[in-house]
């Protein structure tokens, strides 16, 4: 009897390991890292932190050694994390960018000490099985900063892109997005009309960044109460402006109990903006990529009207503004303007007739806001785009990137939910790399959770809609169309130049359009109409804005604007 116990026991003994990893989930595998012996580099990171963090010195340093833990090992390079607030932040890239010319033409004649370190094997039992998961690798004596280096940095706009661009302070990394090439993995991981995007601005089709990927925008949608709809045989079906509303709002808004207009985000006209009051009123259904030339859109009558009627409803009580964590299912109201994904018509259908304002817009606002670059002074492009890959490819890397130190500025459950412990350190999420690999956190609003469960399903297939902006890719004060020959061909023969540059008038566009805003928010419904013609024609007179809608000017926006819009869609350009 004690022998067939034995037995017994000792066979559950033998069976216990393998249990034991049967049972584990597939995130917690045992796997065997081995570490690079790539030569030890050290590499700078640029990128915006909130105000409070930036200031916290001793938070960055514990961010940049949690970093180093991962980049040292996987890679054998120090990162350097060079943190900055929003308002600050571009002027140090630029400065630091000029610094790091300089810097790199001083040491282009010094010649590398740095070798390459040993790939360690990983302890053995005696019958060759794997003894320890992980692996420690010697120390490597990591290269000081070589006078101001600059390497990966941040791109928060277009114009830092183009301005990087025409400056040749911005490397092309189309070489390594190509088959078989070291990051051609992140064609796969990110949203292709964003990395299409960033090859847009320039002639060439070549792209001198990396987007992070992420939600670019939301669906606009208005909600209109199914009871009241009924009540009152409205055709819900035929809203496209919010001009096609006027009718159900004025017999809704004296129902009792019922707030007539909820705006839980800022709802505009439907007009796409290039600079302050250039743009085009686009209108519903607007078309992908559509060629729509800029122009001071006050004077368009469907503009008018729709922003005159925004502005009565907010100013007579009609319009109430709330936070969108104030609509609930308690929440009585006609209309209600919300932002949301492709699963918002379902989540409200028992409720409310679901219609769609405006599709997820992909802009310069949105998609160039958040990429990552590597400056032409870098030592080594590859080892670069290894630390930008990983940034879109790693979920661990990300995380440290978004929330900091685990124990330190965040717990994280066993699945994968963080609680936000200290806010010691804080970065936007879309500055964190790849936003679809973060984690949910306890500070997330209804929405936010909403858009990141099962992996962020909601978020990827509302970005699988989105619509291309007429103006995605050109900017009127810095497009790389300058650092071209410009082509006169396709416009005027009889082009000049003008006496001010293409910067000098953006300013001054936006200059009057802060002027004619700041009017036209002290006028009555009653004048409001006739003054925004009369500013449209003030505008349209300007000395300045003369040249930008001209076609005959190098520096004009509406001509370079269309010799842009013909150098990414060259389909379209006439025979000549």
């Amino acid at each position: 009897m004690k022998k067939r116990l034995l037995s017994i026991i000792m066979a559950i003994i033998l069976l216990l390991p393998a249990l034991t990893f049967t049972a584990c989930k597939e995130k917690d595998k045992v796997v065997v890292l081995s570490p690079s012996n790539a030569t030890p580099l050290t590499l700078t990171l640029y990128t915006i932190v909130e105000d409070e963090t930036a200031e916290d010195e001793d938070t960055l340093k514990l961010v940049e050694n949690r970093i180093n833990e991962i980049t040292r090992f996987k890679f054998n390079t120090n990162i350097i994390l060079r943190a900055y607030s929003e308002s600050e932040y571009n002027e140090i890239i630029e400065e630091h960018l000029a610094d790091a010319k300089t810097s790199a033409e001083k040491n282009a004649n010094k010649k590398s000490e740095a070798k390459d370190t040993e790939k360690l094997k990983p302890d053995t039992y005696k019958n060759g099985e794997t003894k320890h998961v992980t692996v420690k690798k010697a120390e490597a004596v990591y290269p000081a900063e070589a006078g101001r280096q600059v390497d990966i940095f941040l791109i928060n706009n277009i114009d830092l892109y183009n301005n990087c661009i025409n400056n040749a302070s911005i490397q092309n990394v189309s070489t390594e997005l190509l088959p078989g090439a070291g990051s051609d993995i992140l064609t796969k991981y990110i949203n292709p009309t964003m990395m299409e995007t960033m090859a847009k601005t320039h002639y060439s089709l070549t792209s001198y960044a990396i987007p992070n990927n992420r939600l670019v925008d939301s669906f606009e949608y208005i909600l209109l109460d199914k009871g009241l709809v009924d009540k009152y045989g409205f055709d819900y079906e035929s809203v496209s402006t919010v001009t096609d509303l006027s009718p159900f709002i004025a017999s809704a808004k004296g129902e009792a109990g019922y707030t007539a207009v909820l705006d839980t985000y800022g709802v505009e006209p439907l007009v796409e903006k290039l600079n302050g009051v250039m743009g085009t009123y686009a209108g519903p259904g607007m078309a992908s990529d559509a060629q729509l030339s800029p122009e001071c859109y006050l004077g368009d009558a469907s503009y008018q009207a729709e922003f005159s009627m925004l502005k009565s409803y907010r100013e007579n009580g009609t319009i109430v503004e709330a936070d969108p964590t104030e609509f609930t299912e308690d929440t009585k109201a006609a209309c209600v303007f919300l932002e949301g994904s492709t699963d918002t018509p379902e989540k409200y259908a028992d409720k409310y007739y679901v219609c769609t304002y405006k599709k997820p817009t992909a802009t310069n606002e949105t998609v160039f806001n958040a990429a990552y670059a590597v400056s032409a002074y870098t030592k080594n492009l590859q080892r670069c785009m290894e630390i930008i890959t990983y940034m879109q490819t790693n979920e661990e890397f990300v995380n440290v990137l978004r929330y900091g130190v685990e124990g330190k500025h965040f717990t994280v459950d066993e699945y994968d939910f963080v609680t936000i412990k200290s806010d010691a350190y804080k970065i936007a999420p879309e500055y964190a790399g790849n936003m679809f690999l973060q984690y949910q956190n306890d500070k997330m609003t209804d929405y936010e959770l909403e858009l990141s469960a099962d992996n962020w399903a909601a978020a990827k297939a509302t970005n699988l809609e989105l619509v291309k902006g007429p103006y995605l890719g050109f900017s009127d004060a810095s497009t790389s169309i300058l650092a071209f020959t410009f082509n006169p061909k396709r416009l005027d023969s009889d082009y000049k130049v003008a006496d001010y540059s293409a910067e000098e008038i953006a300013d001054r566009i936006s200059e009057l359009s802060k002027e004619y805003e700041t009017e036209l928010a002290s006028l009555s419904d009653s004048a409001l109409t006739a003054k925004m013609s009369e500013l449209a024609d003030e505008f349209e007179d300007d000395k300045y804005v003369d040249i930008a809608l001209a076609n005959n000017y190098r520096e004009s926006v509406y001509a370079r604007y269309l010799q842009w819009y013909f150098d990414n869609h060259p389909e379209t350009t006439e025979e000549e």
